[in-house]
Protein backbone atom coordinates (compact mmCIF):
# COMPACT_ATOMS: atom_id res chain seq x y z
CA UNK A 1 0.00 0.00 0.00
CA UNK A 2 1.35 3.42 -0.93
CA UNK A 3 2.44 5.45 2.07
CA UNK A 4 0.72 8.44 0.47
CA UNK A 5 -2.66 6.69 0.51
CA UNK A 6 -2.38 4.77 3.76
CA UNK A 7 -3.98 7.53 5.82
CA UNK A 8 -7.04 7.46 3.54
CA UNK A 9 -7.39 3.71 4.02
CA UNK A 10 -7.09 4.16 7.80
CA UNK A 11 -10.06 6.55 7.73
CA UNK A 12 -12.19 3.75 6.24
CA UNK A 13 -12.17 2.18 9.71
CA UNK A 14 -14.38 4.98 11.04
CA UNK A 15 -18.08 5.82 10.80
CA UNK A 16 -19.36 7.79 7.82
CA UNK A 17 -19.63 10.88 10.04
CA UNK A 18 -15.84 11.05 9.91
CA UNK A 19 -15.47 10.58 6.16
CA UNK A 20 -12.87 13.06 5.00
CA UNK A 21 -14.09 15.99 2.94
CA UNK A 22 -10.47 17.04 2.69
CA UNK A 23 -7.11 16.02 4.18
CA UNK A 24 -4.04 18.18 4.81
CA UNK A 25 -0.72 16.50 5.59
CA UNK A 26 1.08 18.14 8.53
CA UNK A 27 4.17 15.94 8.44
CA UNK A 28 5.79 15.46 11.82
CA UNK A 29 4.36 18.75 13.17
CA UNK A 30 7.87 19.82 14.13
CA UNK A 31 9.01 16.62 15.81
CA UNK A 32 11.34 13.87 14.70
CA UNK A 33 10.08 10.85 16.65
CA UNK A 34 8.58 9.24 13.57
CA UNK A 35 5.02 10.32 14.33
CA UNK A 36 2.99 12.00 11.58
CA UNK A 37 -0.23 14.02 11.52
CA UNK A 38 -3.01 14.94 9.12
CA UNK A 39 -5.75 17.53 9.51
CA UNK A 40 -9.00 15.95 8.37
CA UNK A 41 -11.99 18.08 7.34
CA UNK A 42 -15.11 16.13 8.27
CA UNK A 43 -18.78 16.74 7.61
CA UNK A 44 -19.31 18.86 10.71
CA UNK A 45 -15.88 19.53 12.23
CA UNK A 46 -12.15 19.02 11.82
CA UNK A 47 -10.17 16.07 13.13
CA UNK A 48 -6.55 15.12 13.65
CA UNK A 49 -5.30 11.78 12.35
CA UNK A 50 -2.18 10.69 14.21
CA UNK A 51 0.21 7.98 13.14
CA UNK A 52 2.36 6.98 16.09
CA UNK A 53 6.05 6.18 15.60
CA UNK A 54 6.69 2.63 14.39
CA UNK A 55 8.33 1.49 17.64
CA UNK A 56 6.50 3.62 20.18
CA UNK A 57 4.22 3.15 21.92
CA UNK A 58 3.66 -0.56 22.38
CA UNK A 59 0.08 -1.78 22.12
CA UNK A 60 -0.07 -2.24 25.91
CA UNK A 61 1.17 1.28 26.53
CA UNK A 62 -1.17 2.83 23.98
CA UNK A 63 -4.12 1.05 25.59
CA UNK A 64 -3.02 2.42 28.98
CA UNK A 65 -2.86 5.95 27.55
CA UNK A 66 -6.33 5.62 26.08
CA UNK A 67 -7.66 4.11 29.33
CA UNK A 68 -6.39 7.18 31.19
CA UNK A 69 -8.09 9.47 28.68
CA UNK A 70 -11.33 7.49 28.75
CA UNK A 71 -11.39 7.60 32.56
CA UNK A 72 -10.75 11.35 32.55
CA UNK A 73 -13.68 11.85 30.18
CA UNK A 74 -15.94 9.65 32.31
CA UNK A 75 -15.05 11.81 35.33
CA UNK A 76 -16.01 14.96 33.43
CA UNK A 77 -12.59 16.23 32.36
CA UNK A 78 -12.69 17.22 28.69
CA UNK A 79 -9.69 19.50 28.10
CA UNK A 80 -8.01 17.10 25.69
CA UNK A 81 -8.84 15.32 22.44
CA UNK A 82 -10.37 11.91 23.16
CA UNK A 83 -9.58 9.29 20.46
CA UNK A 84 -12.64 8.39 18.40
CA UNK A 85 -13.80 4.79 18.29
CA UNK A 86 -13.54 2.79 15.09
CA UNK A 87 -16.39 0.77 13.60
CA UNK A 88 -15.08 -2.15 15.69
CA UNK A 89 -15.18 -0.14 18.91
CA UNK A 90 -11.41 0.34 19.19
CA UNK A 91 -9.66 3.63 19.93
CA UNK A 92 -6.84 2.94 17.48
CA UNK A 93 -6.09 1.18 14.20
CA UNK A 94 -3.10 -1.14 13.76
CA UNK A 95 -1.79 -1.57 10.21
CA UNK A 96 1.09 -3.93 11.03
CA UNK A 97 3.66 -1.13 11.10
CA UNK A 98 2.20 1.64 13.24
CA UNK A 99 -0.75 2.54 15.41
CA UNK A 100 -3.15 5.23 14.22
CA UNK A 101 -5.84 7.23 15.99
CA UNK A 102 -8.41 9.83 15.00
CA UNK A 103 -9.35 12.59 17.41
CA UNK A 104 -11.19 15.93 17.35
CA UNK A 105 -9.05 18.83 16.20
CA UNK A 106 -7.83 20.93 19.12
CA UNK A 107 -8.62 24.57 18.39
CA UNK A 108 -6.37 27.31 19.71
CA UNK A 109 -2.67 28.08 19.72
CA UNK A 110 0.33 26.87 21.70
CA UNK A 111 1.52 30.44 22.19
CA UNK A 112 2.05 30.89 25.93
CA UNK A 113 5.69 31.87 25.43
CA UNK A 114 4.69 34.64 23.05
CA UNK A 115 1.70 35.76 25.10
CA UNK A 116 2.18 34.87 28.78
CA UNK A 117 -0.26 36.14 31.35
CA UNK A 118 -1.64 35.55 34.82
CA UNK A 119 -5.08 34.50 33.58
CA UNK A 120 -3.53 31.95 31.22
CA UNK A 121 -1.29 30.62 34.00
CA UNK A 122 -4.21 30.27 36.39
CA UNK A 123 -6.42 28.57 33.80
CA UNK A 124 -3.74 26.03 32.83
CA UNK A 125 -2.94 25.16 36.45
CA UNK A 126 -6.64 24.84 37.26
CA UNK A 127 -7.05 22.44 34.33
CA UNK A 128 -4.16 20.32 35.61
CA UNK A 129 -5.80 20.14 39.04
CA UNK A 130 -9.07 19.07 37.40
CA UNK A 131 -7.25 16.30 35.53
CA UNK A 132 -5.55 15.04 38.70
CA UNK A 133 -8.88 15.05 40.54
CA UNK A 134 -10.34 12.91 37.76
CA UNK A 135 -7.39 10.52 38.06
CA UNK A 136 -7.86 9.96 41.80
CA UNK A 137 -10.46 7.29 40.99
CA UNK A 138 -8.35 5.56 38.32
CA UNK A 139 -7.65 1.98 39.48
CA UNK A 140 -3.95 1.35 40.13
CA UNK A 141 -2.14 -1.36 42.04
CA UNK A 142 -0.34 0.88 44.54
CA UNK A 143 -1.88 4.21 45.52
CA UNK A 144 1.24 5.28 47.43
CA UNK A 145 4.92 4.67 46.80
CA UNK A 146 8.20 6.16 45.65
CA UNK A 147 7.69 8.60 42.79
CA UNK A 148 9.10 7.08 39.56
CA UNK A 149 10.18 10.54 38.36
CA UNK A 150 12.24 11.05 41.52
CA UNK A 151 13.91 7.68 41.01
CA UNK A 152 14.69 8.66 37.42
CA UNK A 153 16.16 11.98 38.54
CA UNK A 154 18.24 10.13 41.12
CA UNK A 155 19.54 7.80 38.40
CA UNK A 156 20.49 10.71 36.14
CA UNK A 157 22.26 12.68 38.87
CA UNK A 158 24.18 9.60 40.03
CA UNK A 159 25.20 8.85 36.45
CA UNK A 160 26.60 12.33 35.93
CA UNK A 161 29.68 12.06 38.10
CA UNK A 162 32.42 14.68 38.16
CA UNK A 163 34.40 12.70 35.59
CA UNK A 164 31.45 12.56 33.19
CA UNK A 165 30.83 16.27 33.68
CA UNK A 166 34.52 16.79 32.88
CA UNK A 167 33.97 14.97 29.58
CA UNK A 168 30.97 17.19 28.89
CA UNK A 169 33.04 20.28 29.64
CA UNK A 170 35.74 19.08 27.25
CA UNK A 171 33.12 18.54 24.55
CA UNK A 172 31.77 22.06 25.09
CA UNK A 173 35.21 23.67 25.01
CA UNK A 174 36.66 21.54 22.20
CA UNK A 175 38.18 23.82 19.54
CA UNK A 176 36.22 23.78 16.33
CA UNK A 177 37.86 22.74 13.10
CA UNK A 178 38.93 25.55 10.81
CA UNK A 179 36.44 26.41 8.16
CA UNK A 180 37.84 25.27 4.85
CA UNK A 181 35.02 26.90 2.95
CA UNK A 182 33.48 30.33 2.95
CA UNK A 183 30.03 28.89 3.58
CA UNK A 184 28.79 26.07 5.79
CA UNK A 185 25.52 24.13 5.82
CA UNK A 186 23.97 24.38 9.27
CA UNK A 187 20.85 22.72 10.66
CA UNK A 188 18.97 24.99 13.03
CA UNK A 189 16.58 24.18 15.83
CA UNK A 190 13.34 26.11 15.52
CA UNK A 191 10.34 26.55 17.75
CA UNK A 192 12.15 25.71 20.98
CA UNK A 193 9.55 25.83 23.72
CA UNK A 194 10.07 22.65 25.67
CA UNK A 195 10.99 22.44 29.33
CA UNK A 196 12.18 18.89 28.89
CA UNK A 197 14.01 19.13 25.59
CA UNK A 198 15.91 16.04 24.53
CA UNK A 199 14.34 13.78 27.14
CA UNK A 200 12.23 12.87 24.10
CA UNK A 201 13.56 13.82 20.69
CA UNK A 202 10.03 14.19 19.34
CA UNK A 203 9.68 17.28 21.52
CA UNK A 204 12.33 19.09 19.50
CA UNK A 205 11.50 21.02 16.40
CA UNK A 206 14.27 20.68 13.86
CA UNK A 207 14.55 23.25 11.11
CA UNK A 208 15.84 22.74 7.59
CA UNK A 209 19.52 22.91 6.69
CA UNK A 210 20.49 26.39 5.53
CA UNK A 211 23.73 27.82 4.19
CA UNK A 212 25.33 30.65 6.14
CA UNK A 213 28.71 32.42 6.01
CA UNK A 214 31.37 30.54 7.96
CA UNK A 215 32.27 33.52 10.22
CA UNK A 216 28.61 33.75 11.26
CA UNK A 217 28.62 30.03 12.04
CA UNK A 218 31.68 30.43 14.26
CA UNK A 219 30.10 33.40 16.03
CA UNK A 220 27.00 31.33 16.79
CA UNK A 221 29.14 28.47 18.10
CA UNK A 222 31.14 30.81 20.33
CA UNK A 223 27.95 32.14 21.90
CA UNK A 224 26.67 28.60 22.33
CA UNK A 225 29.89 27.53 24.08
CA UNK A 226 29.70 30.51 26.42
CA UNK A 227 26.06 29.85 27.36
CA UNK A 228 26.70 26.12 27.77
CA UNK A 229 29.78 26.69 29.94
CA UNK A 230 27.82 28.97 32.26
CA UNK A 231 25.04 26.40 32.49
CA UNK A 232 27.50 23.61 33.23
CA UNK A 233 29.06 25.63 36.07
CA UNK A 234 25.63 26.02 37.65
CA UNK A 235 24.97 22.29 37.24
CA UNK A 236 28.22 21.45 39.02
CA UNK A 237 27.40 23.88 41.82
CA UNK A 238 23.95 22.40 42.49
CA UNK A 239 24.27 18.71 41.67
CA UNK A 240 25.32 17.34 45.08
CA UNK A 241 22.77 19.32 47.08
CA UNK A 242 19.89 18.46 44.74
CA UNK A 243 20.92 14.80 44.61
CA UNK A 244 20.86 14.62 48.42
CA UNK A 245 17.33 16.06 48.47
CA UNK A 246 16.17 13.67 45.74
CA UNK A 247 17.55 10.64 47.61
CA UNK A 248 15.81 11.67 50.83
CA UNK A 249 12.50 12.32 49.10
CA UNK A 250 12.62 9.11 47.05
CA UNK A 251 12.42 7.13 50.30
CA UNK A 252 8.98 8.58 51.07
CA UNK A 253 5.70 7.01 49.99
CA UNK A 254 3.79 9.65 48.04
CA UNK A 255 0.27 9.53 46.57
CA UNK A 256 0.43 8.10 43.04
CA UNK A 257 -1.93 8.47 40.09
CA UNK A 258 -1.76 8.79 36.28
CA UNK A 259 0.24 11.87 35.27
CA UNK A 260 0.71 13.55 31.89
CA UNK A 261 4.48 14.13 32.31
CA UNK A 262 5.07 15.82 28.93
CA UNK A 263 3.97 19.28 29.96
CA UNK A 264 5.61 22.04 28.01
CA UNK A 265 4.45 25.13 26.19
CA UNK A 266 4.14 23.48 22.76
CA UNK A 267 1.55 21.05 24.18
CA UNK A 268 -0.68 23.65 25.86
CA UNK A 269 -3.42 25.15 23.68
CA UNK A 270 -5.01 28.50 24.46
CA UNK A 271 -7.70 30.65 22.89
CA UNK A 272 -6.99 34.16 24.14
CA UNK A 273 -7.15 33.81 27.95
CA UNK A 274 -8.95 30.47 27.89
CA UNK A 275 -7.09 27.19 28.24
CA UNK A 276 -8.40 24.76 25.62
CA UNK A 277 -6.46 21.67 26.56
CA UNK A 278 -3.47 19.33 26.64
CA UNK A 279 -2.58 17.75 23.29
CA UNK A 280 -0.03 15.03 24.08
CA UNK A 281 -0.47 12.12 26.49
CA UNK A 282 2.28 10.03 24.92
CA UNK A 283 4.44 10.09 28.07
CA UNK A 284 1.59 9.49 30.53
CA UNK A 285 2.38 7.18 33.43
CA UNK A 286 1.79 6.48 37.10
CA UNK A 287 3.66 8.99 39.25
CA UNK A 288 3.35 11.61 41.94
CA UNK A 289 1.10 14.41 40.67
CA UNK A 290 3.62 16.87 42.05
CA UNK A 291 5.91 16.06 39.11
CA UNK A 292 3.21 17.39 36.75
CA UNK A 293 2.73 20.46 38.94
CA UNK A 294 6.47 21.19 39.03
CA UNK A 295 6.94 20.67 35.30
CA UNK A 296 4.00 22.84 34.33
CA UNK A 297 4.98 25.59 36.76
CA UNK A 298 8.59 25.51 35.53
CA UNK A 299 7.34 25.73 31.95
CA UNK A 300 4.91 28.59 32.55
CA UNK A 301 6.84 30.62 35.13
CA UNK A 302 10.50 29.65 34.60
CA UNK A 303 10.46 29.30 38.40
CA UNK A 304 9.92 33.01 39.07
CA UNK A 305 8.74 33.09 42.67
CA UNK A 306 5.73 35.41 42.36
CA UNK A 307 4.30 33.64 39.30
CA UNK A 308 5.10 30.21 40.77
CA UNK A 309 3.03 31.01 43.87
CA UNK A 310 0.14 32.33 41.76
CA UNK A 311 0.09 29.14 39.70
CA UNK A 312 0.43 26.88 42.74
CA UNK A 313 -2.38 28.73 44.50
CA UNK A 314 -4.63 28.18 41.48
CA UNK A 315 -3.88 24.46 41.49
CA UNK A 316 -4.42 24.12 45.25
CA UNK A 317 -7.71 26.00 45.09
CA UNK A 318 -9.11 22.79 43.57
CA UNK A 319 -6.72 20.09 44.77
CA UNK A 320 -4.80 20.98 47.95
CA UNK A 321 -1.47 19.19 48.22
CA UNK A 322 -0.61 17.13 51.26
CA UNK A 323 2.34 18.12 53.43
CA UNK A 324 4.69 15.55 51.93
CA UNK A 325 3.55 16.51 48.42
CA UNK A 326 4.49 20.13 49.06
CA UNK A 327 7.93 18.97 50.17
CA UNK A 328 8.25 16.78 47.07
CA UNK A 329 7.16 19.69 44.87
CA UNK A 330 10.10 21.81 46.00
CA UNK A 331 12.50 18.96 45.26
CA UNK A 332 10.92 18.37 41.85
CA UNK A 333 11.19 22.08 41.14
CA UNK A 334 14.98 21.81 41.44
CA UNK A 335 15.59 18.30 40.11
CA UNK A 336 13.43 18.82 37.03
CA UNK A 337 15.29 22.00 36.10
CA UNK A 338 18.68 20.38 36.78
CA UNK A 339 18.12 17.12 34.91
CA UNK A 340 16.56 19.01 32.01
CA UNK A 341 19.68 21.14 31.68
CA UNK A 342 21.92 18.06 31.77
CA UNK A 343 19.88 16.34 29.06
CA UNK A 344 20.06 19.35 26.77
CA UNK A 345 23.82 19.68 27.10
CA UNK A 346 24.30 15.96 26.57
CA UNK A 347 22.13 16.05 23.46
CA UNK A 348 23.91 19.04 21.97
CA UNK A 349 27.53 18.24 22.77
CA UNK A 350 27.92 14.51 23.43
CA UNK A 351 25.51 12.88 21.00
CA UNK A 352 25.94 12.90 17.26
CA UNK A 353 22.84 14.80 16.29
CA UNK A 354 22.89 17.11 13.26
CA UNK A 355 21.96 20.16 15.30
CA UNK A 356 23.96 23.37 15.37
CA UNK A 357 23.60 26.66 17.14
CA UNK A 358 20.93 29.30 16.68
CA UNK A 359 20.12 32.45 18.58
CA UNK A 360 17.02 30.79 20.02
CA UNK A 361 19.02 27.80 21.22
CA UNK A 362 21.53 30.08 22.94
CA UNK A 363 18.69 31.94 24.63
CA UNK A 364 17.14 28.64 25.73
CA UNK A 365 20.35 27.65 27.53
CA UNK A 366 20.55 31.10 29.09
CA UNK A 367 16.97 30.78 30.36
CA UNK A 368 17.77 27.38 31.85
CA UNK A 369 20.74 28.85 33.69
CA UNK A 370 18.64 31.73 35.00
CA UNK A 371 15.96 29.32 36.20
CA UNK A 372 18.50 27.07 37.95
CA UNK A 373 19.92 30.07 39.76
CA UNK A 374 16.42 31.08 40.87
CA UNK A 375 15.49 27.69 42.33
Amino acid sequence: MSVFRRHLDILCNYHDDYVAQGVKALGNAGGCSGAAFWKVRGKEQNYCLRRWASRYPTQERLEFIHAVQWHAKEEGFTKFAMPIETLEGMTYVADGESFWQLEPWMEGRADFRKHPGTARLVNAMTALAEFHLAMETFPIENERGAAPALLEHERILLKWTDSLLDRLEAAICEPKKDCSADFQSVRFISGLSDSEGPAGVDRWQIGNAVTIPCPLKLRFESRLQFAASNLLRTIRKQRYAVLAQVVRMSNLALPLLPCIHDLHAAHLYFDRQNFNGFIDFGSAGIDSPTVDVARLLNTLTESRAVHWLVGLSAYQSLRPLQREELAALQVFRKSTALTTAIRWLEYIFMQNHPVKCSTRLVRQLERMNEMLERV
